[in-house]
């Protein structure tokens, strides 16, 4: 039987840079380096340390899908850090080098970023669109006319495997940077 995930439901992400999915959780960190945002956010690779700060919420925006509804590809969806209850979020769509806008959380949900993300499911072996744990995705945010798919870049800093931030590209590097999977636990 499918393990679909719901609104409501606590989940990891992974992240499939390198191949073999070794591109480290999404992990909230020390404060953000961005006006505006709470946390900075980055992957690690382990979740020994990291158990809470590597765990999020799915959240429907404004409530609009109950607690318990699967989460369905192309969904809108807010992702709650467990940890302090921030939400990642999009802060410009400005990119400083050209492909690299900047991501960190949110204390709330009225602040100067994005946190509303799109969801798609690249595939899953069901042919089903409802999110199945394991299921490899992208996630966008599109903030103030532009957009960004979430990606990691570069060697991490503050104790993180990568740095993540938005990408105007799906795949950025083409070597799954943009790529997550669900996982729990």
């Amino acid at each position: 039987m499918a393990d679909y995930v719901k609104y409501g439901d606590v989940i990891r992400l992974t992240n499939g840079y390198g191949g073999n999915w070794k591109g480290g959780y999404l992990c909230v960190g020390g404060p953000a380096r961005v006006d505006g945002g709470q946390d900075y956010v980055g992957t690690v690779s382990s979740l020994s340390g990291n158990e809470t700060a590597t765990q999020w919420i799915i959240v429907s925006p404004l409530n609009q899908k109950p607690k318990g509804q699967n989460v369905v590809s192309c969904d809108q969806i807010l992702l709650q850090s467990v940890k302090d209850n921030s939400y990642l979020a999009l802060f410009n769509n400005n990119a400083n080098n050209g492909q690299n806008l900047d991501v960190a959380t949110s204390g709330g949900l009225g602040g100067t970023g994005s946190v509303a993300w799109h969801i798609f499911i690249r595939s899953n072996p069901q042919n089903d669109p409802k999110l199945i744990t394991e299921d490899q995705l992208f996630l966008l945010n599109s903030f103030n006319n532009g957009a960004g798919f979430l990606d990691t870049r570069g060697e991490g800093q503050s104790g993180f495997l990568y740095n993540v931030s938005a990408s105007l590209l799906v795949d950025r590097e083409g070597s799954g940077s943009g790529a997550w999977m669900i996982t729990r636990g």
